[in-house]
């Protein structure tokens, strides 16, 4: 299904119209692990780094002949640079490390958790090691593009994430009311195929081959689309935002997922506790309904004896699950792989254990995961220095919450497309359209809340000029 963006990303190219290959762009990382290439029965290549790679070489072509060259600023560049030293580091350690760590046990990411967690495998340099090498090297050039050749930041996100949930309802919708036979024809996920079961309830993973990556996704969709809900000005695009997030929460409830709850509860809580700051500095009505909504949405998870009841089947059936004791025991045992090479790690793409953090921590190592959350801390510093890019940051936030639960990939492309668009410069006042500087300079609580004084400018992204 990804190659519908790659020919839309190529059509866009050969047209020079580079606003279409952004948002081509930005919709192929939708598709998660959705194969473009299945280069082996466990080794894939989405279709997110094969337009990240055709735009290396073309796009720079296109925006110099159209002049359409923004100037980064320093916190871009900070950006820019933290991800630059996170690839070079995280690639010298997947060439490196191998040869060094030679032997050591690994849980390889081709072999699978449940089959090594009892008998890990010897780490030895292979082609994993340079996939993923390639994955993070694609994706930071991702970030450089986004960087240098790019302006506005929550229309593309908007209209990847609306992308997103519509495409994984309208499969839903067709897998419930449409023919087996017609379902077969499109290539459906069908019955049993499209999930696992718990208790009689069928998993839904969309069109994702897990309901896991369905929940990854719809987790990040909720944080976007609630906080679009409380910048809205109109009362229509209020009501947008809103049935997003809706539907959001629903393709979290059809994938069946206690990480994915257990994330929707983390989300909660910061969503929360950003509107208590926000609130606090602006008195924002929006604000006031969105707290409205989450605790409404506590007191009928509260009395609902249905959602309490699935949540309860949810959480017995994982936690009594052989998988569950496995995941949980791969991700002890990089705490293992971590003492036993004196905090270095294995090498990116050596060792593939449950969660996103123990990823980091047994590949990369201490210092490698100490680069990457300084490239996230300074992500969310510039996201939240411009109010419209408040739900962009949020998108990112929801989105690691899952990852840290339960999702280890350090290639999977929506993260990287968020980070590469939390890296679009802020545009000078004047290309803005607004007169002065509107951008707060200082203070997290500052660049938390919305401008408060009468008067004072939200800075909202410009429509872009790439065309």
């Amino acid at each position: 299904m990804g190659w519908i963006s790659i020919l839309a990303g190529m059509v866009a190219l050969v047209l020079g119209r580079l606003s279409l290959y952004f948002y081509a762009l930005a919709i192929s990382a939708v598709f998660l692990n959705l194969p473009a290439i299945q280069v082996t029965a466990t080794s894939v290549i989405p279709p997110f780094f094969i337009l990240g790679a055709m735009g290396v070489v073309i796009v720079p072509v296109i925006a110099k002949r159209k002049q359409r060259l923004p100037a980064p600023d320093a916190d871009s560049k900070h950006i820019m640079n933290t991800a630059v030293l996170f690839c070079v580091y995280s690639c010298f350690t997947a060439v490196f490390l191998p040869l060094v760590m030679a032997n050591t046990p690994v849980l390889l990411p081709s072999a699978g958790i449940d089959a090594q967690v009892a008998d890990p495998s010897p780490l030895q340099l292979s082609i994993q090691n340079f996939a993923q090498s390639a994955y993070v090297i694609l994706g930071t050039l991702v970030i450089f593009q986004c960087y240098r050749y790019w302006e506005e930041v929550t229309k593309l996100v908007s209209i990847m994430m609306m992308f997103g949930v519509a495409i994984n309802l309208a499969q839903y919708l067709l897998v419930q009311f449409t023919p087996l036979s017609f379902r077969s024809l499109l290539q459906l996920n069908v019955g049993e195929d499209y999930g696992s079961t718990v208790g009689d309830v069928v998993r839904f993973s969309g069109i994702y081959g897990e309901p896991s990556y369905l929940a990854t996704f719809a987790i990040c969709a909720v944080g976007f689309f609630l906080i679009e809900f409380g910048r809205s000005r109109s009362f229509s695009s209020g009501a947008l935002h809103l049935a997003f997030a809706c539907a959001s929460i629903a393709l979290v409830w059809l994938s069946s997922s206690g990480t994915a709850f257990l994330s929707l509860i983390g989300v909660g809580v910061a969503i929360a506790l950003y509107g208590l700051v926000v609130f606090i500095r602006s008195h924002s009505v929006r604000i006031r309904v969105i707290l409205v909504i989450l605790l409404g949405l506590c007191v009928i998870v509260g009395l609902s004896g249905t959602i309490l009841g699935r949540f309860s089947l949810i959480f017995a059936d994982k936690t009594s699950s052989d998988s569950f004791i496995n995941r949980n025991a791969s991700n002890d045992f990089s705490v293992t792989i971590l003492r036993n090479t004196l905090g270095f790690g294995v090498g990116l793409g050596s060792s593939r254990p449950s969660s996103f953090l123990m990823a980091l921590l047994s590949n990369v190592g201490i210092i490698g995961t100490i680069i990457f959350a300084i490239l996230i801390a300074r992500t969310l510093f510039k996201s939240f220095a411009i109010p419209s890019r408040h739900s962009t940051a949020f998108a990112l936030i929801s989105l690691l919450i899952a990852k840290v639960i339960a999702e280890p990939n350090i290639s999977l492309p929506l993260m990287w497309m968020l980070l590469a668009v939390s890296a679009v410069p802020t545009q000078a006042p004047h290309i803005m359209g607004v007169p002065g500087d509107a951008i707060p300079s200082s203070g997290f609580i500052t660049r938390m809340g919305v401008a408060s004084r009468p008067g004072t400018l939200h800075p909202e992204e410009p429509h872009s000029r790439s065309q």
